[in-house]
C-alpha cells in the first residue's frame, strides 16, 4: 500500500512540475536515427527536453507552427519546436536572430544560398547537409556512425558539402570500446543540463540547458562543461 501510495504521488508531482507556467518540457523521438544496437539490441527512443523559464540561463522556447507562424523576432539561442505542415514536430535551435519577414524565417526550408549564414540547427546525431561539421565531428547516417575526417570544414551549400557517401570526406567508425553510440557527443543535439558525453576520451556533464555545437572543452567552455571522469 505504501508503494502503491508513493507511486501515485510521485506521478501528482511530476504532472505539477510539468504543467507550472513556468516550466516547459518535450518529449521528444529519438534524436539517435540508428538502428538497433548488435550487442545489447538498445535503441534510443527519446528523451525529456525541459526548461524552465525562471532560471536565466535556460533558453527561450518558441512553437512555430508553419500554417501560422510566429510574427515577433525569434532571438538567438532559442529553442523552436517547429510543427510543419503535416503536423510532425522537429526541434530547431535558432542559429542568429531573424525576423519574420526574412525569406529563412522558417525551419522546415533551410537556406540554400552560400552567401547567407544558416539560420537554425536540427537537434539530431543525424546527418544534415545544411550542418556546419568539423574535423572529429560524429554523425549518424543510414543506421551507421560516421567521423567527419576532412581538414575543410563541411560547409552547407559549397563544394565542402559532402556526406557520409563520400570516403574522402567521411570515415564509417565504431564507437570506442565500452561507449555506445548515444554516448558520444554530437555537435547539434541540444543538450539539457545535467547530460553526460563522451567526448575525446573523456566524459563531460553539461551544466547549462539548451546549448548545442559548444564542444566540452574544460579549458574554454568552463560555463558549459565540466569534466566528470
Amino acid at each position: 500500500m505504501k508503494t502503491y501510495k508513493a507511486k501515485i504521488y510521485g506521478l501528482v508531482f511530476l504532472i505539477l512540475l510539468l504543467t507550472s507556467p513556468r516550466i516547459f518540457a518535450y518529449w521528444e523521438g529519438s534524436i539517435f536515427p540508428q538502428l538497433p544496437n548488435e550487442q545489447n539490441l538498445e535503441i534510443t527512443i527519446g528523451r525529456w527536453l525541459r526548461f524552465d523559464s525562471s532560471d536565466p540561463n535556460s533558453p527561450p522556447v518558441v512553437h512555430f507552427d508553419a500554417n501560422n507562424p510566429p510574427a515577433t523576432k525569434i532571438e538567438e539561442g532559442s529553442i523552436i519546436i517547429y510543427k510543419d505542415s503535416n503536423g510532425e514536430v522537429t526541434i530547431y535551435k535558432a542559429l542568429v536572430d531573424i525576423d519574420p519577414n526574412h525569406e529563412d524565417f522558417d525551419p522546415g526550408t533551410p537556406n540554400l544560398q552560400w552567401t547567407q549564414p544558416m539560420t537554425y540547427s536540427e537537434n539530431t546525431a543525424g546527418y544534415r547537409n545544411f550542418h556546419h561539421y568539423r574535423r572529429g565531428d560524429y554523425v549518424i547516417y543510414n543506421g551507421e556512425l560516421y567521423q567527419y575526417i576532412n581538414f575543410v570544414n563541411h560547409n552547407p551549400n559549397t563544394v565542402s558539402e559532402k556526406s557520409p557517401d563520400y570516403p574522402d570526406w567521411w570515415s564509417k567508425v565504431q564507437p570506442p570500446e565500452g561507449i555506445s553510440t548515444d554516448d558520444l557527443w554530437y555537435r547539434h543535439i541540444v543538450y539539457g543540463k545535467g547530460d553526460i558525453v563522451y567526448f575525446k576520451g573523456k566524459w563531460f556533464e553539461a551544466l547549462l540547458p539548451g546549448r548545442s555545437g559548444i564542444e566540452p572543452n574544460p579549458q574554454v567552455n568552463t560555463r558549459i562543461w565540466k569534466r566528470v571522469s
